[in-house]
């Protein structure tokens, strides 16, 4: 604020009192003597009013009649007399209303351009606040996709499903987006089943391979009978490719060749509680009564 703006709040002398006023000062104590002068017509026209006023005959309606004549006319004398003595009150209230009025309203205006600018600035801060907002959430979601594509990427080469559920585990905490650490969250649960599935099936690598046992086939040579001594030659046969021997087993219906563990099916079968299942194999729960003695 300036010094020419301060200074319009300041006042170094009293203004002198204009002499208009000096005479509504004047006129405003004439008043208690004109309003005395009113009271006093009032009081003895009263004084002749009996307290019960019901007339019954005709000359009592005209004496009636004549007294609300007086009552208007005194009643105008007063109203006549307010309004000679407020006049100059009122004429002075207007002209000093309207000498105020150009002052108040460019008050106003200074007033309204102040808080309008007040407002536009808090618009913008808000505006900017909101945009450093948005641009916060626009690199914090870039950098969550990143790492949530960098642990899907890491998931999909790691041969071991438990790291990869871990990785995923830690871009889910990371990731800003909800519905993206959900997804993250799902495919770790799947990695974990299927890494203990993985578990148990490579504790059981032997029985998982469908716990095939190749039948041991001797092929003996017809051996021509001669008399004399003669070199005896036999032939034995070995399993050294199970799983190709098991496909041509299948794809030629020699199944006869192949023996199946059933002991070993059975046992993995308790071990997992029926939760393990082979395709073509039936695992079934039975209940029996166990007795225990002391």
């Amino acid at each position: 604020m300036t010094a020419q703006q301060t200074s319009l709040f300041e006042s170094e002398s009293a203004p002198a009192i204009p002499e208009d006023a000096i005479e509504i000062v004047s006129a405003v104590s004439a008043f208690p003597e004109r309003i005395s002068a009113i009271e006093k017509h009032v009081e003895e026209f009263a004084a002749g009013v009996p307290e019960s006023i019901e007339p019954g005959t005709e000359e009592e309606v005209l004496a009636a009649n004549e007294a609300l004549k007086t009552i208007k006319r005194l009643f105008d004398e007063a109203e006549d007399t307010r309004k000679e003595l407020t006049r100059p009150l009122r004429e002075k209230v207007e002209s000093v209303n309207d000498s105020f009025r150009p002052l108040s309203e460019r008050l106003k205006q200074l007033e309204t351009a102040f808080k309008n600018g007040l407002i536009r600035y808090k618009q913008k801060e808000a505006a900017r606040i909101a945009e450093e907002q948005r641009k916060a959430a626009e690199l914090a979601r870039i950098e969550s996709e990143k790492k949530a594509a960098e642990a899907a990427k890491l998931a999909a080469k790691s041969e071991d499903k438990q790291t990869a559920a871990e990785a995923l585990r830690a871009a889910a905490e990371q990731c800003e987006n909800e519905r993206e650490a959900k997804a993250l969250l799902r495919k770790a649960e799947r990695l974990d089943r299927d890494g203990a599935t993985a578990a148990l099936q490579a504790q059981t690598a032997e029985a998982v391979s469908v716990a095939i046992q190749a039948a041991p086939v001797v092929v003996a040579s017809k051996a021509v009978k001669t008399s004399g001594s003669a070199l005896k030659k036999s032939f034995e046969a070995s399993i050294i490719d199970k799983e190709a021997f098991l496909r041509w087993a299948i794809e030629t219906g020699n199944l006869h060749f192949v023996e199946i563990n059933i002991s070993m099916l059975t046992g993995i079968a308790k071990q997992t509680k029926g939760a393990q299942q082979w395709p073509g194999v039936l695992v079934s729960e039975t209940a029996g009564l166990s007795t225990r003695y002391r």
